[in-house]
């Protein structure tokens, strides 16, 4: 038997079946280097061999994950690992991310996501069950003074980027959640500000300036006192402020004419 290179398909053979149908199989070595044997059988020999062909290009597409994180890993695991990562990366000099966003993170995978699909495969996911699990969040809201529009909203985007770690890893090929509907919240209402409002806003700004003021002391002048008069040498008609200008300086008049 001829070894075979990664990504390359055997012969195929034929066998009839009691049923009076055939079925076909070949030998498959994948990329990570795996031998398999893959068979299909259909009422035909042609289709049995078109069923066997669609069979091997599906399994060499099929993710392989990494060392952490496999196709055939849980949804819960997946989560967890991510927010660890996360954990680790909050510890960095100029971290990316804050500890109390981690905490909202967690938070909301281990109220929302974990208890619905935390024990599903990642390779069981498709967009239909990811968009059945968001509608379901907001189902749930339904009736109470608050809705759960938010928190489908921002459970949604979290399980995203869980995903997106996923395909990271090569544990999916594709993230179903890119083609999820999240809800979105409704917009506030704008409103326009009464004078009272206005009034009551630009008094909180003097009075806050003013505390300030006090708090600091009085500063220098921002611009420099009138003319002062009351420099005593004979014939001098002004001086300037020695707290603004560091000098005095003095005008004297002409000699007699």
């Amino acid at each position: 038997m001829q070894p075979l290179k990664p990504g390359q398909q055997g012969a195929i053979s034929y066998r009839a079946t009691k049923s009076g149908g055939w079925e076909a199989r070949a030998r498959l070595k994948l990329f990570s280097g795996a031998e398999t044997q893959i068979s299909r059988t259909r009422k035909t020999k042609a289709a049995a061999r078109l069923a066997l062909q669609d069979a091997v290009a599906e399994q060499l597409q099929a993710p392989t994950g990494s060392a952490e994180l496999k196709s055939d890993s849980r949804v819960g695991l997946a989560a967890r690992q991510w927010i660890n990562e996360l954990r680790a990366q909050s510890e960095w000099p100029n971290p990316p991310i804050r500890a109390q966003t981690i905490d909202e993170y967690e938070r909301l995978l281990g109220n929302h996501l974990v208890p619905a699909l935390g024990k599903r495969r990642l390779h069981e996911l498709s967009p239909s069950v990811c968009q059945a699990w968001v509608n379901s969040i907001v189902a749930a809201g339904k009736g109470r003074k608050r809705d759960m529009v938010v928190t489908a909203n921002q459970a949604g985007a979290v399980f995203r980027r869980v995903l997106d770690r996923a395909v990271v890893h090569d544990a999916l090929r594709i993230n179903p959640m890119l083609a999820v509907k999240l809800p979105q919240p409704a917009s506030p209402v704008p409103r326009a500000l009464t004078a009272i409002t206005v009034y009551r806003l630009r008094r909180a700004v003097r009075d806050w300036e003013a505390s300030r003021a006090d708090s600091r002391g009085r500063g220098p002048p921002a611009s420099c006192p009138p003319r002062s008069t009351s420099c005593s040498a004979p014939g001098c008609v002004s001086a300037r402020c020695s707290r603004c200008c560091g000098r005095t300086s003095t005008s004297m008049p002409s000699g007699p004419r």
